[in-house]
């Protein structure tokens, strides 16, 4: 189930014409633009990612330095890579939940006297 807000923007009577001229953000073009990797990009970062699932903020900035991304864009495609990772993983093993522990039959047994 997704849940989203939705924004009415109401007219301002106070401001001017030339102020009402910008485009307003809506809902679709709050913050900033989705940035869209290019072909070499994404094989780099793959590559990188099947090395090492996490790197630090140094490793971060040296990549993104390297493929002409900033820190923050190389950040946010490896949490997005972890979830993607974690999803596929947990479609795998049916029966598994996100927030509850794996079934464990050890710690499950009732002790029978």
């Amino acid at each position: 189930m997704c849940l989203h807000r939705s924004h009415v923007v109401l007219p301002n009577p106070v401001t001017s014409t030339a102020q009402q001229q910008v485009p307003k953000k809506t809902e679709f073009s709050r913050g900033r633009a989705r940035t869209v990797f290019s072909e070499e990009q994404k094989r780099k970062l793959m590559q990188r990612f099947h090395r090492q699932k996490y790197i630090s903020p140094q490793e971060r900035t040296e990549l993104a330095t390297a493929l002409g991304l900033n820190c923050k864009q190389v950040k946010t495609w490896y949490q997005n890579r972890r979830m993607k990772l974690k999803r596929s993983q947990c479609l795998q093993t049916p029966g598994t939940s996100w927030d509850q522990p794996s079934f464990n039959p050890v710690s499950s047994q009732l002790a029978v006297f």
